[in-house]
C-alpha cells in the first residue's frame, strides 16, 4: 500500500525585515538567508545613512532653514550659522548671523512664523506692546533679532542688531590709518577686521550698562546688565556703516565667536 506523502510549504520572507524576525522568516536573522543581506544594506542606506548625509548638507547651507534654523542654530561655528541679506534705499547688505537671527521686516515669511509663536510662549511685559511692533519696511533701516526662545528666556530681554541711519563722514578708514588710529589698544576681542580694497574698519570698547528696571517679557526676569557692541564698516575711503548691537551681559559669552565672525563678514554694495 503506498504511504501518502505530505508536502509542507515553508515561506521565506525576504527583506530586512522579514529576515531580521527570524520567528516570522524561517531564517537566522538579517544575515541568515538569501537576499536578506541585500535588503538590510538597502534599509541602512535609506533609514539611516541618507538621513546623515542630508542632516550634514543642510548644517552647511548658507541660507534659512525656517523652523530647522531653531535646532541648527546649536552646532558649531559655521554650521551653526547663516546668511542675511537685505537692502537699504542706498545699500545692497549681506552678513553671517547665528541662525535663530531673522532679518525683522514686513511680509517676511519666516520672520511672521517666529513672530507668531513668541506672540503666544514669550509675550512682552508692557500691555499693548507686541513682537510686530518691531517689524520695518523693506529698503528701511534694518533690525536682526534673536528668536531663539531659550535665549530669549535666558536673557530676558532682546537680542539685536541694527544698522544705524547715519553714515560717518570725513574719516580716513585706509587699513594703515585704522591700525594707528587703534594702536595701543587692547581688550579681550578683536577690534580691527580688514575688509576688500584695503579698508578696514573697527570696534568701539563694549559699553555695559544697568539693564531694564521692569520685565520685558511677561515672567521673566530682566537682565542685570545690557551690553552695547558698536562698530564700523568702510563703505567709501572717507565713509563707514554704523553698527549696534545690544544683549544681555551674561549672554555674551554664548555669542562671542558669532559677533567676531559676524563683523568679519558684513559686505554693503552701493545699489
Amino acid at each position: 500500500m503506498q504511504q501518502p506523502i505530505e508536502v509542507q510549504v515553508v515561506e521565506r520572507r525576504r527583506g530586512c525585515l522579514g529576515c531580521a524576525l527570524p520567528g516570522l522568516s524561517g531564517c537566522g536573522g538579517c544575515l541568515g538567508c538569501g537576499g536578506c543581506g541585500q535588503g538590510c544594506m538597502l534599509a541602512l542606506l535609506v533609514l539611516v545613512v541618507v538621513p546623515a548625509v542630508l542632516c550634514i548638507a543642510l548644517s552647511f547651507a548658507p541660507v534659512s532653514l525656517g523652523p530647522l534654523d531653531f535646532f541648527m542654530s546649536y552646532l558649531p561655528n559655521e554650521m551653526g550659522r547663516k546668511d542675511i541679506e537685505f537692502s537699504t534705499d542706498d545699500y545692497d547688505v549681506s552678513l553671517k548671523a547665528p541662525r535663530s537671527w531673522y532679518l525683522v521686516q514686513t511680509n517676511d515669511q519666516m520672520w511672521g512664523f517666529w513672530r507668531d509663536a513668541l506672540e503666544s510662549s514669550i509675550p512682552f511685559e508692557q500691555t499693548g506692546q507686541e513682537w510686530a511692533d518691531l517689524e520695518t519696511s523693506p529698503g528701511s533701516d534694518a533690525l536682526i533679532v534673536d528668536v531663539n526662545p531659550v535665549n530669549l528666556t535666558d536673557g530676558g530681554d532682546l537680542i539685536g542688531l541694527v544698522l544705524l541711519p547715519d553714515v560717518q563722514s570725513g574719516g580716513d578708514y585706509a587699513c594703515d590709518a585704522v591700525e594707528t588710529r587703534l594702536a595701543g589698544q587692547t581688550h579681550d576681542y578683536p577690534i580691527l577686521f580688514r575688509y576688500d580694497d584695503g579698508r578696514c574698519g573697527w570696534r568701539e570698547p563694549d559699553d555695559i550698562e544697568d539693564g531694564p528696571a521692569a520685565r520685558v517679557f511677561k515672567n521673566i526676569e530682566p537682565p542685570a546688565q545690557i551690553r552695547t557692541i558698536e562698530f564700523f564698516v568702510p563703505l567709501t575711503d572717507t565713509t563707514a556703516a554704523r553698527w549696534q548691537l545690544s544683549l544681555p551681559d551674561d549672554m555674551y559669552s554664548r555669542y562671542e565667536d558669532d559677533i567676531t565672525a559676524l563683523i568679519e563678514s558684513v559686505e554693503m554694495t552701493p545699489r
